[in-house]
């Protein structure tokens, strides 16, 4: 699926959410990509519109309606501002306060917005003066562009013309090399058919030379055959004679084996016959002494039943006997165990009294370290306390500290915000004029062809921002004027700005600054009047003395009423108001408000104020910031501290529930103690009692041991006397044995040893008819070896016929061989003859092609540059140079020439026509 997702489903029933629905359900869907989505009825919903549904119903993440377990304790020791925010959240209350922060946050934001907007339309309109002079220069450009196409037209329609004359001769030289290239075409032609007719003789001749050496190859061959044919049939009748010769030896050696093996065939059917009247004398004294074994057996077997039944009652008597030893000892052993078990609980009884005096004792020790450590428990229970009280104290101040801290670095951004703006058009310098600029920055260089240069008006006076917008009301464009030291550097600088046409500017000359009239003290007495606008700037004398000339009389009042009213009773002097209106003597009033725009004066007094503001802002936000940091000293040691006592609590609560269990386990092992006495007691008397009837017990086994005892030693006299008996008869029935044994050899030997004999002559029998088969075998072969011989002989007879013949034919083949190799050398002399002739004319060809492509490459040049200079002035011109060529006689040379004074005027950008 890709997404996992999760749904709440709240009844709606009462109506208590704005909903039309009875039944609301809330799903958030999560995908695998990380996106995230809200659904209200499965319908797409934002997260902001699903908490406003719920703000004022007490169910949301933070609200009152559910309260986790664990944060009970800190609601209910909730301080006044966050009790009342809970109160807001049940009153309905913090749903519109929601809504009043979003929507002040809004306007705050449009504010911005519209200050910028401002900006930035002052800022296009310095720009439109700049775009009207490109118009104006880019309706010239268009003129030169036209004049500049026809001069174009004309140098391409020329060159043209000399592509077309430079084509037409390469054309012409290449039909004169055709046809040079086509004769030495031919002659190569014929110099080939002739080299192939005598290539073809000597391929005949080849290949009748080939025949001929394959068939010597194949003589030779034959004749080296038939010879090594006839020496292998010599070898191999030298070989069959020697192989005769063997197979006549090893006949005889096979005769007299045969005579000797039928020797002894019969002297071992003689030994035969012998053993087997041995073997048939001892199978009868065998079973004679196998009788008198079995007899003396079953008179052994009887005496050894008596002796098994006196034996058995033997072992019934020592049974009784050691059961009533066993008896007696068991007896004795519990005696001991009784006596030594008595003596133990009698140790343990006086162990058992010196603990419980000791328990007693430790009891006493461990109730009185109990009672201690609840009193230590309590008291830094109190102190736990009173640091947990302190700690919210500290935390609540560290809060509001952190309030403090954010309220001023959020003032602290928007004055950064609103200084990095004005400061940005300071750098700019926005609002000062072209010419002014120009002034400026040429009186900066170090060989300034302008001299005497104090400043720009508004950078040599300093007003206070209330002021600063009157002020510069009243001075209007002389705000950018620059104050020169004499009237020859105002003039001078604007000779600069003529010569280089920079610009307009306006010049106070110090030496041409007259004092002007005052303005009556009673007017200066009248309501709502700040004062003389001259007496509020800051300023050096020379300045001051140049803005007195246009400020001395100029009132700074409140408002329009109070400039109304000062005009009605006097009309020699000017008024300018706080907010920037303006009332001339003879009446004329400008003002009004110009969005977005801040002037030059009011610029650099609200930086000079913003720049005040800012560090004022980072002292308070340095003193904040140190008070943090004391009080977060403090509670981190009073964390500290609070941990160590928690902990310090956690080891007397410990150790005091450590003590209360061992103050049970004293009692408890205390009764277990008193219990194991009385049970101890009683014991005691119980192996008392014991004791006595095991005494009693063991002088009754003692009379039945002795009484079983004389029985014992009647039956083991009786045993001897049958066990002699019984070892005579033994002896007698080992020597029948050993003789049986001894016969039962014997036998066993001379029947091996006829089974020996046996095999022996089996294998005699089988050695003679084998040796009797080799002797026909060799009979065999020496006659094939006879008849073998005379074949070879008469093979060699006939193979040296043959050879002969061979020989013959070979000397023949040999000397046709040698003529035809010097047919073929002939050949071959005119055949490379023929071939010098043939590269030579080829090298001619090969040079003519090279000469033919470079004036081909040269024609299509020239075709590819005519129709590259016709696309490109039919595409930029719209003209076509063919019918241009046709009815065009000259080229108009007045359109290749051009004034260089329109040139210089045209300033248009270089042109790459090519």
């Amino acid at each position: 699926l890709g997404y996992a997702e999760v749904s709440l489903t709240i009844q709606n029933n009462k109506g208590l959410l704005p909903l039309e629905y009875t039944e609301v359900c809330i799903t958030r869907r999560l995908y695998t990509s990380g996106e995230s989505e809200y659904l209200v009825n499965k319908q797409a919903s934002r997260l902001k519109d699903i908490r406003e549904l719920f703000l004022d119903t007490g169910f949301s993440a933070s609200a009152y309606s559910v309260i986790e377990q664990g944060n009970v304790e800190a609601l209910l020791q909730a301080d006044s501002h966050e009790r009342r925010f809970l109160f807001e959240e049940a009153a309905g209350i913090s749903k519109f306060k929601a809504r009043k922060k979003s929507a002040l946050s809004k306007l705050e934001h449009v504010e911005q917005n519209l200050l910028r907007v401002g900006d930035i339309i002052e800022e296009l309109q310095k720009q439109l003066r700049s775009v009207k002079i490109q118009a104006s220069r880019a309706r010239k450009y268009q003129e030169y562009v036209e004049h500049l196409k026809k001069l174009k037209v004309g140098l391409s329609l020329r060159n043209y013309r000399d592509l077309k004359s430079k084509k037409v001769s390469v054309s012409e030289q290449i039909g004169y090399i055709e046809e040079q290239s086509k004769k030495t075409v031919e002659d190569i032609a014929e110099l080939e058919m002739q080299i192939h007719e005598i290539e073809d003789a000597i391929k005949q001749l080849a290949q009748q030379l080939a025949q001929m050496q394959t068939d010597t190859i194949n003589l030779e061959s034959q004749i080296s055959n038939n010879q090594d044919k006839v020496k292998y049939d010599h070898e191999r009748i030298k070989e069959l004679d020697t192989q005769r010769e063997k197979y006549s030896e090893q006949q005889k050696s096979l005769e007299n084996k045969v005579y000797e093996t039928n020797n002894k065939i019969t002297e071992t059917k003689t030994l035969l016959n012998t053993l087997e009247q041995e073997i048939s004398r001892f199978v009868e004294i065998q079973k004679t002494k196998e009788t008198e074994q079995k007899q003396i057996v079953f008179e052994c077997d009887l005496l050894y039943q008596g002796i098994e039944e006196k034996k058995s009652e033997v072992i019934s008597i020592l049974q009784k006997g050691s059961s009533l030893q066993n008896e007696i000892g068991s007896l004795s052993t519990e005696n001991d165990a009784l006596k030594s078990r008595k003596m133990r609980l009698a140790k343990r009884q006086e162990e058992i009294q010196t603990f419980v005096e000791a328990l007693i004792s430790k009891h006493q020790e461990t109730t009185k370290e109990k009672n201690a450590l609840t009193e230590e428990f309590n008291s830094l229970d109190q102190k736990l306390s009173a640091s947990k009280g302190r700690i919210q104290e500290l935390v609540n101040t560290v809060r509001s500290l952190d309030e403090q801290i954010n309220q001023q670095k959020q003032l602290q951004s928007s004055k950064t915000s609103r200084y990095e703006v004005l400061m940005d058009y300071e750098m700019r310098s926005e609002g000062v004029g072209a010419g002014a600029m120009a002034i400026l920055e040429e009186a900066k260089k170090n060989d300034a062809s302008v001299k005497g240069i104090k400043g720009m008006i508004a950078d040599l006076l300093k007003v206070d921002l209330p002021y600063a917008l009157a002020i510069e009301t009243a001075l209007g464009e002389r705000v950018q004027g620059i104050v020169a030291d004499t009237t020859d550097n105002a003039v001078q600088a604007l000779t600069f700005l003529q010569k280089n046409q920079k610009g307009h500017a306006i010049f106070f000359p110090l030496d041409r600054i007259s004092s002007h009239a005052t303005v009556p003290e009673e007017i200066l007495q009248k309501p709502d009047v700040v004062g003389i606008a001259s007496k509020l700037i800051n300023s050096t004398e020379e300045v001051c003395k140049v803005i007195g000339v246009f400020l001395n009389n100029t009132i700074v009042v409140k408002n329009l009423n109070a400039a109304l009213f000062l005009n009605g009773h006097s009309r020699t002097v000017r008024c300018v108001t706080l907010d920037g209106d303006l009332l001339e003597p003879e009446g004329t009033i400008s003002g009004g408000k110009r969005q977005g725009q801040v002037g030059i004066i009011s610029r650099k007094s609200e930086l000079k104020k913003i720049e005040e503001e800012l560090a004022q802002i980072r002292q308070t936000l340095e003193k904040l910031e140190h008070d943090k940091r004391i009080l977060i000293d403090e509670l981190t040691g009073l964390e500290v501290e609070t941990a160590q006592l928690a902990k310090r609590i956690d080891q007397v609560n410990i150790q005091r529930i450590s003590k209360d269990n061992e103050l049970t386990q004293n009692e408890r092992k205390q009764e277990e103690l008193v219990a194991e006495k009385k049970i101890n007691a009683n014991e005691m008397e119980e192996i008392h009692v014991e004791l006595e009837k095991a005494c009693e017990r063991e002088k009754v086994l003692q009379d039945e041991l002795r009484h079983l005892g004389e029985q014992h030693r009647q039956l083991e006299q009786q045993v001897e006397e049958s066990s002699m008996l019984v070892k005579e008869k033994e002896q007698l029935k080992k020597n029948v044995q050993d003789e049986i044994t001894t016969l039962k050899v014997g036998l066993a030997q001379r029947q091996e040893k006829r089974d020996g004999l046996s095999n022996v002559l089996n294998k005699l029998q089988v050695e003679l008819c084998e040796m009797q088969e080799q002797i026909q075998y060799i009979i065999n072969e020496s006659q094939n070896c006879q008849q073998k011989k005379q074949k070879a002989e008469e093979e060699i007879k006939q193979l040296e016929i043959l050879i002969s013949e061979f020989q013959a034919k070979k000397v023949a083949l040999e000397e046709t061989i040698d003529s035809l190799k010097t047919d073929r050398e002939e050949h071959d002399l005119k055949v490379m003859e023929l071939n010098t002739s043939l590269e030579e004319k080829r090298a001619d060809l090969k040079q003519t092609e090279q000469q033919l492509q470079e004036l081909k490459l040269k024609e299509n040049e020239c075709q590819i540059r005519i129709l590259n200079l016709e696309e490109r002035v039919r595409e930029e011109y719209q003209l076509d140079l063919s019918n241009l060529d046709a009815t065009t006689g000259e080229i108009n040379l007045e359109l290749m020439t051009t004034t260089p004074a329109e040139t210089a005027d045209a300033a248009t950008p270089p042109v790459d026509f090519w």
